[in-house]
């Protein structure tokens, strides 16, 4: 998924938990949850969670072989299992 239509539905469905404080601006010009949520990207791409941006291209957030299985044991409500 690219990384704007994953930033709008991550938008979407956490709604109704972001504060003022998170849609505001930091020093950055960033908005702060979008900042946080990209940070989260950096550290699964480095936990080989996401494929790297060689692999994927950038702007583009691929889970990797490990992030679909460990994404489908928390669909399936298996987090113990991880």
């Amino acid at each position: 998924m690219d990384r704007p239509r994953a930033l709008a539905e991550l938008e979407q469905s956490l709604a109704g938990q972001l504060t003022g404080a998170d849609r505001a601006d930091i020093e950055s010009g960033s908005v702060r949850w979008q900042k946080n949520a990209e940070w989260q990207v950096y550290m699964m791409r480095q936990a080989g969670l996401l494929e790297p941006v060689e692999k994927s291209g950038s702007g583009i957030w691929e889970f990797s072989a490990r992030g679909k299985e460990i994404a489908s044991k928390l669909a399936a409500g298996s987090p113990s299992s991880l």
